[in-house]
């Protein structure tokens, strides 16, 4: 008899477990297609094409992902990257695949970065003033893509004979002494010294003051893809105790150095440029106020600005105060540092104000 018993008991214990196998088996196949069921991708109309790419997808509960497919990474993608809407799934992100970076656009259709660089040029300094040769405006921008000149022509207005110009420097803060040398005729000392370099460099020669002829030259310069040997600076002489010397360059002073000028007031004030330079020369002459001769046979790095005046090297116990003939001295090691940064014509301000 209680075989009998136990042979019930297996039977209906076997049944009940393939019923419920079954069951489960059934279940987790469905759950299983539908989760990794290839997405059809809808191809795109021409009233869609500005538009992002969107896929349809089976919806599927989160519980029955969490519960019988662990999450696979597929799944995990899909539900961070794509939103429902209506069982339509769309990618939000335009791609360009040819870019390894993701572009988004916001209604209007602007680029983020175009936005960006807009923001980040209304914050550079902008000045304007009066130029009657039109010509000149595109000369100066030449320069400018040359890299001659720190500012551009961004608008100009026609005013009488006129032009009403506003320059846009590539800085947020400009100096005043450095904006008061703001281009306003083929003489102002900027352009003198822009279009001077740019034909030494580009190994020509002509009336500076030609701006028609320039142009045609800046011009053909540009389309070759010529740009200047060295990065636009500005040299600031300050006579104030103490005396210092800066250059500017890019929006920021990037050098700094104590400096001598000359005695009873020999070293001129004034916007001059650098016309002659040495890595070593002899000076001599006679000391200001006195029968004193002076020659010094090795004075190093030289940048000659004015006559006789030049920015130099020249060891002292003390700088910051007038000791000089007539001459700017700096510390020897300040002054090779400072003269790789400089080039003939470039623009020294010397100032007492």
């Amino acid at each position: 008899m209680l075989e009998y018993y136990y042979s019930l008991l297996d039977k209906y214990t076997l049944s009940w477990y393939n019923y419920n196998m079954k069951k489960l088996t059934t279940a987790l196949s469905l759950v299983m297609s539908i989760a990794y069921a290839e997405p059809q991708w809808l191809p795109p109309t021409p009233t869609s094409l500005s538009q992002p790419t969107s896929f349809t997808l089976p919806s599927l509960p989160s519980c029955w992902i969490n519960q019988y497919c662990n999450n696979p990474p597929v799944l995990n993608q899909i539900e961070n990257q794509l939103v429902k809407n209506n069982n339509t799934v769309t990618n939000q992100t335009s791609i360009n695949q040819s870019s390894p970076t993701i572009s988004e656009t916001n209604s209007t259709g602007t680029n983020q970065q175009t936005q960006n660089n807009q923001h980040k040029q209304h914050k550079l300094f902008t000045n304007t003033v009066f130029i009657s040769d039109p010509t000149l405006i595109t000369n100066i921008n030449y320069l400018y893509k040359m890299h001659y000149l720190p500012f551009h022509v961004i608008n100009y207005t026609q005013i009488g004979d006129d032009c009403q110009v506003t320059y846009q420097w590539d800085a947020k803060h400009v100096p005043h002494k450095l904006v008061q040398l703001s281009i306003t005729s083929p003489h102002s000392i900027l352009y003198r010294s822009a279009i001077l370099r740019f034909m030494k460099d580009y190994h020509t020669h002509f009336d500076p003051t030609d701006t028609q002829y320039a142009s045609n030259v800046l011009e053909q310069a540009y389309e070759t893809g010529f740009t200047a040997a060295k990065p636009f600076v500005w040299v600031y002489v300050d006579q104030h105790i103490p005396q210092k010397v800066y250059v500017w360059q890019d929006g920021k002073y990037i050098f700094k150095s104590p400096a001598n000028t000359g005695v009873r007031h020999t070293t001129k004030p004034g916007n001059f440029m650098i016309y002659l330079r040495f890595r070593k020369t002899e000076m001599k002459g006679t000391f200001p106020g006195t029968h004193i001769h002076y020659d010094d046979p090795d004075v190093p790095w030289v940048n000659y600005f004015h006559g006789g005046e030049a920015i130099h090297g020249f060891p002292r116990r003390h700088y910051g105060y007038p000791q000089s003939a007539g001459c700017v001295e700096l510390p020897i090691s300040k002054a090779k540092e400072l003269y790789p940064m400089l080039y003939k014509y470039a623009v020294v301000t010397v100032s007492r104000e």
